[in-house]
């Protein structure tokens, strides 16, 4: 019986994964901001946003990570190994996303996320110098007052 796949195939997936796996634990102990943001946001709305932002760059890294590690293969082998790769990596994909998804599909998405935050940066941005605004008017206005009552006394 004639195997499909090499072994050296099964070991890059299992490698890639294993990467993948390490640099989860990495994340999590500390060392990705992307994470840290999407546990700790002070905003649950946003929180969710992150979370699944996070999830997608974490699909993104391990794709390309694949991808540069596949081109030390040597050419007889990489059509195998990438071969199973694709077929393992969507049906991971999958699993977590709950659907099939393309890179192409998780990069459109990401970039997506990345402009809905972003723009909630920018509206909180906004709304705190308008409330700074808010303060100095309020200020200048008891100054006013204050400056009035003076001069009729």
């Amino acid at each position: 019986m004639r195997k499909r796949f090499s072994d050296q195939a099964y070991l890059f997936c299992l490698n890639s994964f294993k990467e993948a796996r390490h640099n989860l634990i990495s994340d999590s102990l500390g060392s990705s901001s992307d994470l840290y943001k999407a546990l700790y946001s002070p905003k649950t709305s946003l929180r969710n946003t992150e979370l699944e932002r996070y999830e997608l760059l974490v699909i993104k890294r391990q794709w390309e990570s694949a991808v540069s590690q596949s081109k030390n293969i040597s050419d007889n082998e990489r059509s195998s190994v990438r071969s199973l790769f694709v077929n393992i990596y969507r049906d991971y994909v999958a699993k977590i996303q709950g659907t099939s998804l393309d890179l192409y599909f998780i990069e459109d998405h990401l970039k997506a996320m990345e402009s809905l935050l972003e723009m909630n940066q920018k509206w909180d941005d906004r709304l705190k110098s308008l409330h700074v605004d808010f303060l100095k008017e309020e200020k200048i206005l008891k100054d006013k007052i204050i400056n009035e009552k003076s001069k009729n006394k």
